[in-house]
């Protein structure tokens, strides 16, 4: 029969074990690391969705267009109360312009920030389970790039789907 000291010892130690391979592993830079690339993907995620909304009308119809831009025009309002006269032109004017280069750049620049951001936990997974990497860095990249849609796919009430690449 186990002691409430014996109990507390173990929970020391375990505590303890913890910290030191936290310490040691570099888990939080590792952490820091993941969660700065895929932090830094929001805002190219967001050009890219701004600057893809002039194409809205050209490729699925001006009804739908029309239907967005007044929910995007309503959503200001209901945030900014107001206040919304100020910005209702700017966001009217993001479904005229049709600008390819930016959504070009943008787009590519959201696939590389994700890309570093799941490549980034792939090796902290890597270090954590002691597992040797021996991928060439494009291959860790698809891997990275097919990780981040599976993970924006998941639905927590059916299995995940896709491709099976972790042999690679």
């Amino acid at each position: 029969m186990r002691g409430p000291l014996q109990l507390l010892r173990t929970a020391w130690n375990f505590v303890f074990d913890v910290a030191k391979k936290w310490y040691y592993g570099g888990i939080g830079d590792l952490a820091a690391g993941v969660t700065f690339w895929i932090l830094l993907t929001l805002p190219a995620a967001i050009l890219a969705l701004v600057s893809g909304l002039g194409w809205i009308g050209s490729v699925l119809g001006t009804g739908l267009r029309d239907d967005v831009e007044s929910g995007a025009v309503d959503f200001a309002a209901r945030l900014l109360g107001s206040n919304v006269s100020s910005v209702e032109s700017s966001i009217r004017g993001l479904f005229v312009v049709q600008n390819s280069g930016l959504l070009t750049i943008s787009l590519l620049l959201a696939l590389w920030t994700i890309s570093r951001g799941f490549a980034g936990l792939l090796r902290a997974l890597d270090g954590v389970y002691g597992v040797e990497d021996g991928r060439a860095w494009y291959v860790t990249r698809v891997v990275a790039l097919i990780r981040a849609r599976n993970t924006a796919h998941h639905r927590r009430d059916r299995p995940a789907r896709g491709v099976c690449v972790v042999a690679l």
